[in-house]
């Protein structure tokens, strides 16, 4: 499978959008709340936090838009760390291993794809998002910290996995 990702742009934008159509959709409980893309960007660009910042990708698979990616990225004890906020997959595409796949492909190959050599990958997920929690955790995440307004956190060190098995990497 060829992935490929891309810069997020107003015409993707509103292909994007289309995905939350249905407001009782995960995507909305989970990933997007009450914005639609087009808005998380613009808060995204509006809201910087000095010594972050964020890089959006949209995933194609095989010529098929298939994800968006929100990272932040920030430095922490020296080193290089990857907020995951959110990852959403295209709902027509759901529960088919592209979560997998494009976090998998993310976790190996960071440096190419946003040119940073990332030590830490960080997410926070609802502790009722179940399909994401199996995800993180099948590609080695595990909780850090206590759960906060109903959020975990889970984190993944890159030089940790590099001895466990390739089959995830």
């Amino acid at each position: 499978m060829k992935i490929v990702y891309k810069n997020v742009d107003s015409s993707s934008l509103s292909i994007l959008d289309q995905w939350i159509i249905d407001k009782n959709s995960d995507i909305v409980k989970y990933a997007m709340f009450d914005y639609s893309f087009t808005s998380y960007e613009k808060i995204l660009k509006e809201n910087k936090i000095d010594g972050e910042s964020y890089i959006t990708k949209i995933v194609y698979v095989d010529n098929i838009l298939l994800g968006y990616l929100a990272l932040c990225y920030f430095q922490w004890n020296g080193k290089n760390v990857i907020s995951i906020n959110p990852i959403v997959i295209n709902p027509k595409y759901h529960n088919n291993g592209y979560g997998k796949l494009i976090l998998n492909d993310l976790i190996k190959n960071n440096k190419k794809i946003i040119n940073i050599d990332v030590d830490i990958f960080n997410a926070t997920i609802s502790i009722t998002n179940i399909s994401s929690i199996k995800l993180f955790e099948s590609l080695n995440f595990t909780k850090k910290g206590n759960v906060n307004d109903g959020f975990q956190d889970y984190c993944l060190e890159k030089w940790i996995n590099i001895f466990r098995s390739e089959e995830r990497f």
